[in-house]
């Protein structure tokens, strides 16, 4: 007893002159802080002695020495606790067990074709005019393959034979896939009608200047090589049987493939010249903008540019007319505009009716904006001309009124160039 007692006034002793001696020692906080991290993530891996090996004894030794003296009652709760949790494990094994055996396995068709991956490099027209539309104009240089059921095959339409002939003349190859999973898969659930294009990305090229229209029914445009690093003049004829200057459309700030692709179907079927879109801020010309197309995106003459400012302000000066389309403010919508700029937006407001009559009398180049921002403002201000669709509807509650307050782009596009070209 007296020995016990010695021991451990002996071990009191040492850890007092211990932490003693850790207080007189100043660690710096930051190798404090690293210690503690590292400690926490990375524990001590050296195999630590058990109570009983450090005080010399036997397991069992140690654990008689426990309980060996305990009361019967004392006894029997404990053994009611080792059977409890005995039996609480049981079930806790043969629950998990239970859980793995009734979960579904999920059954994976043989034939699907997990080889079809996707390259990130390239675009997947699906949709049999896209796929069409693509392999007719060439536009983007370069095909990989066509995927297509094997249903197609053996078809005698039309578009499909045109497709097939198509595909051996550029030497494309053609991969016959049995399930239509495949495809739904690869074309992210489009409707690809069983084929799909794998091909370059489109790059449009990066159109620097709208020159002077010197020629009735022609005109000129200045390109800029980035491979090269200098600049090109192409002559191009106008679009439309009729008529003596081009139409253009310039789309400021319209991300919706779904839009971008229906403006180029209809600019294409109405005979718009050419479209320009910004290199930033503007939808991705893939393979969801060509399925809304119809295939007008790969027949399209479609430019890029970035500068629509200069871009703009030289265009004027090479004798062009900027159009922008934007709907006439309110008297309430003035009084929030600085004076100098309502005034200024206020007189170029042109009606409709006169449209035409400015394409008799310059080339047009028609500037679109977003549904929600419209054109930007640094934009109208440098036009030569602003029109707007007016409503007609007249409702007396100004809330219901106002929830239908404007067109889709798609809709007031194809409406001003019809505008421009009526006669």
């Amino acid at each position: 007893m007296v020995k016990n007692i010695v021991s451990i006034r002996s071990l009191c002793q040492s850890t007092i002159s211990n932490a003693t001696f850790r207080s007189q020692v100043k660690i710096p906080k930051e190798k404090l802080n690293k210690s503690r991290t590292f400690d926490k993530s990375f524990p001590d891996q050296t195999n630590k002695k058990k109570i009983w090996e450090e005080r010399g004894i036997s397991k069992d030794e140690f654990f008689m020495r426990k309980y060996g003296n305990i009361s019967e009652d004392q006894r029997k709760k404990l053994k009611e606790k080792v059977e409890r949790q005995r039996r609480l494990r049981a079930l806790r094994v043969e629950h998990e067990s239970s859980k793995l055996d009734k979960k579904p396995k999920r059954e994976v068709s043989p034939l699907v074709n997990w080889k079809l991956i996707k390259n990130p490099m390239s675009d997947y027209l699906y949709g049999t005019h896209p796929v069409l539309s693509a392999l007719m104009s060439n536009k983007r240089g370069g095909f990989n393959r066509l995927i297509a059921l094997e249903s197609i095959k053996d078809s005698k339409d039309d578009k499909h034979l045109k497709i097939k002939q198509l595909c051996k003349n550029f030497g494309i190859k053609i991969t016959y896939e049995p399930l239509r999973q495949n495809l739904d898969r690869i074309s992210d659930r489009g409707v690809h009608n069983g084929v799909i294009l794998e091909t370059r990305k489109l790059s449009p090229p990066l159109v620097e200047s709208l020159l002077k229209v010197d020629k009735e029914g022609e005109y000129q445009l200045k390109f800029y090589e980035e491979s090269y690093g200098n600049s090109t003049t192409e002559s191009f004829q106008i679009a439309r049987k009729e008529g003596q200057f081009p139409l253009a459309l310039y789309l400021d700030g319209i991300t919706d493939p779904q839009n971008a692709g229906a403006i180029m179907r209809l600019a294409y079927y109405l005979g718009v010249d050419f479209v320009i879109v910004p290199e930033h801020d503007s939808a991705r010309l893939g393979p969801a903008a060509s399925k809304a197309s119809g295939g007008a995106l790969e027949l399209m003459s479609i430019y890029k540019n970035d500068n629509a400012i200069p871009f703009l302000e030289d265009a004027k000066g090479n004798g062009w007319g900027v159009l922008v389309a934007d709907a006439k403010p309110t008297a309430d919508q003035l009084k929030d505009l600085n004076e100098n700029y309502s005034k200024h937006l206020v007189n170029k407001y042109v009606e409709t009716s006169d449209l035409s009559d400015l394409l008799e009398q310059m080339p047009i180049l028609l500037v679109m904006g977003s549904e929600g921002a419209g054109v930007r403002t640094n934009i109208k201000l440098r036009a030569d001309f602003l029109v707007g669709l007016e409503k007609s509807r007249h409702v007396n509650d100004d809330d219901i009124d106002s929830i239908v307050d404007s067109l889709n782009v798609s809709v007031a596009t194809a409406l001003l160039i019809e505008k421009c070209l009526s006669k």
